[in-house]
Order: C-alpha cells, then structure tokens, then sequence
C-alpha cells in the first residue's frame, strides 16, 4: 500500500514501513536529493534499509583523473517487492555530489497496488506533471522544478530534459545551462490488468539535476584537457633533439 500525506508545506511519504520528509522545493526518490555527498547517500540509504551492492570507478586515460561515478543499491521486501538504486554522482573537479538517482520496483506477488492509487500518490507528492503519457499498459509522468529557462520545457523525458541542458552548454558555455536549470524527476508506472483493475506491476523512476549535468561534463572535459596539455609541455621540456 501506498500512502501520501501532504500538508500547506511538507509532504510526509510513507512506503511500506519507511517515512521521510519532502521539500517542495527538494524533490526526492526515496529520501535521495540532488546534491547529497556520497556519505549523506549511504547513511539515507542504510536507514530506509537498502544494501549497498557496488560502485562504478571511472578513469580518464592519460591523468591522474579518478572517481566514483556511480554506487548500486537494493532492498527486498516480501510484502512491498525489490528494489535496485542507481545514484550518479558529479565528476572531478567538482565535489561528489548526487547529480542522478535511477529506481527499479518490481512488485512481489503479495503486493497490490492499484494502478490510479499510485499515480495519484505520485500527484500528491510533485503536484501535476509538466506532461504525461499513456500506453497500453502503463503511464510516464515527468516533472521539471525550479526550471529557470524556457528552452528545455518542451522535452518530455528527463533525459531529453538532460541531453538538451548539455547541448546548450556547449553551444553558450557553462552560464548557458541556465536556460535548462531544474531537476527532471520521470516516473514510468507499468500495470497488469487485474479482475479488480489494474494492479501496478513495475516502476521505473528517476531524478536528474539538469545544471549539475551539464556544467560537470563541460568542467570535466576542460579539467582532462588542461592536465594532458601540461604534461604534454613536461614532456617538450625533457626531450632531447635526435642525434644528427
């Protein structure tokens, strides 16, 4: 069972036996926003009692560059279902930081939830979505928050959302990316027909800052591109003129 709570300012979420607090401001994916560190995600993980599983370590070849890009979570639940997390996190020069969360529910087979009482839950949670769309057997709902520009409005996936906040960076620089700023959260229901209804059956959602994403790659790239040029001039200092 599925159950919201909103009050004039907060929303009290309640998920099978684990409850947290939502800024209207600060949309989340189970307790997870943007910008949280690495620690700030392990510790809010833990306490909703996902197990963390592996981490992605990324390299760029030529530097010193190294990070963890990414760490992998689940939780099982006989009675809610499984769940996998996926969180992304900003790369150097920049402070890790929480950039994209993507979660996985699969329903067991002691879980029932209407398909209308999740999508309504999902409405009193982020308000209505910017847009919405129906297949035969489930909906996508997106939602852009804090979105300071018009450029990206028109984009109805977060990561149509995300794709067009890069290109803008890298037509206009990093200030460009303010025609894109926001958070995207996606939510992709999916439901098997039941002699009472439809029963949700899957649920695929994510929550990406749009700013962080498409200023880190710029920053990134720049970061790579200035340690290869200085070791490239390390090396012109040391070589020797073959012998003629």
């Amino acid at each position: 069972m599925v159950d919201f709570l909103k009050p004039a300012f907060a929303a009290i979420v309640v998920f099978g036996l684990h409850s947290f607090v939502w800024a209207a401001d600060e949309p989340d994916i189970v307790g997870l926003t943007a910008g949280l560190s690495p620690e700030q995600t392990e510790s809010v993980l833990t306490n909703a009692g996902f197990a963390f599983t592996k981490s992605d370590i990324l390299s760029i070849t030529g530097t010193e560059i190294s990070w963890t890009s990414a760490s992998y979570y689940s939780r099982q639940r006989d009675r809610d279902g499984y769940e996998t997390l996926t969180v992304t996190y900003t790369s150097p020069p920049s402070t890790p930081a929480v950039w994209h969360v993507k979660r996985e529910w699969q329903r067991s087979s002691q879980s029932v939830v209407p398909f209308e009482t999740m999508i309504n839950s999902l409405v009193a949670k982020y308000g209505n979505p910017s847009s919405r769309r129906d297949a035969r057997y489930g909906s996508t709902l997106v939602w852009h928050f804090n979105d300071g520009g018009q450029k990206c409005k028109q984009h109805s996936s977060a990561n149509a959302f995300i794709n067009a906040g890069i290109a803008e960076v890298k037509r206009g620089g990093p200030d460009a990316a303010l025609s894109c700023a926001g958070i995207a959260v996606d939510y992709n229901v999916q439901f098997n027909d039941s002699p009472a209804g439809p029963v949700v059956s899957r649920m695929i959602a994510t929550l990406a800052d749009v700013r962080a994403r498409a200023t880190d790659e710029a920053k990134l790239n720049a970061y790579a591109t200035e340690i290869l040029r200085r070791k490239q001039e390390e090396q012109m200092k040391d070589s020797v003129a073959p012998e003629l």
